[in-house]
């Protein structure tokens, strides 16, 4: 290796393209549909953005009557920090029960309640204690650089439902098809969370997982709260298992329902 290609190496390793490529290998392995850099139109600009990717996954098929569909359709910033991410949390139940405002349940044929235990039991995100309200970049004053990952995603998660909505496509009218959009933002770096404890003391721990209630509104969004999903990197491939479960257990109770 010459002088000058350690160099460019060195630099390359800084942006955050590795990560992305690392993020991307994680997805195939498991066998995602994966697309990178992709872009949205987004409402408040009028412009297109680019996303780092789109992903999905999909269990159930047409060879078993009728057929059932589950899919997870994934907006995903991939960010690389040396600095610690901190996000600041509180309870669920003070400000935010559950729930996701970006599923499409195509209701030709869905069980009035298709979710029922599902999203409770097997979420990667749904037993977690605490919600994420605001956050910062560590040892800095950024407090933009998370903020506008969460944005991003969710604004790309809302575009792709938009886009379904408007198309409405079902395999056959009496197939069953679940689409849930969720915004995911994984983080090549150490993740913190702080929050306050039984005892009124502000705890402090490293953790890989970390759902975001993001407040927004514009005059081109309506006003709503969006889970914006965070995941370090090295934890991806275990969230993403948990997110291939959790369709299973869903296609399985559509099926049980429907008398399949």
């Amino acid at each position: 290796m010459t002088e000058l290609t350690k160099k460019v190496e060195t630099d390359a390793l800084k942006s955050g393209f590795p990560s992305e490529l690392v993020s991307e290998s994680i997805f195939r392995k498991r066998n995602w549909n994966f697309s990178g850099n992709t872009y949205f139109i987004d409402q408040d600009e009028n412009k297109g953005r680019e996303i780092d990717a789109s992903a999905y996954k999909m269990i159930g098929g047409s060879k078993t009557k009728p057929e059932i569909f589950c899919w997870t359709m994934l907006s995903v910033e991939i960010k690389k920090s040396v600095k610690p991410w901190v996000i600041f949390t509180s309870e669920r139940a003070r400000f935010f029960e559950k729930g996701f405002t970006c599923i499409l349940s195509h209701t030709n044929k869905a069980p009035q309640k298709f979710s029922d235990g599902i999203f409770d039991k097997y979420h990667p995100c749904y037993q977690l204690p605490r919600l994420g309200r605001t956050s910062q970049v560590a040892f800095s004053h950024d407090t933009a650089t998370i903020f506008g990952s969460f944005i991003s995603s969710a604004k790309a998660t809302l575009e792709s439902y938009r886009q379904a909505e408007k198309h409405r496509e079902i395999y056959s009218d009496t197939s069953t098809d679940i689409v849930m959009y969720e915004p995911l933002v994984v983080v090549d770096g150490p993740l913190f969370e702080c929050y306050l404890n039984e005892n009124q003391e502000i705890m402090t721990e490293q953790v890989n997982l970390l759902q975001y209630a993001l407040h927004y509104a514009s005059p081109n969004y309506k006003a709503n709260t969006y889970m914006v999903n965070v995941v370090t990197l090295k934890h991806l491939d275990k969230y993403l298992a948990q997110n291939e479960q959790m369709l299973q257990q869903m296609h399985n109770k559509i099926a049980s329902t429907r008398g399949t």
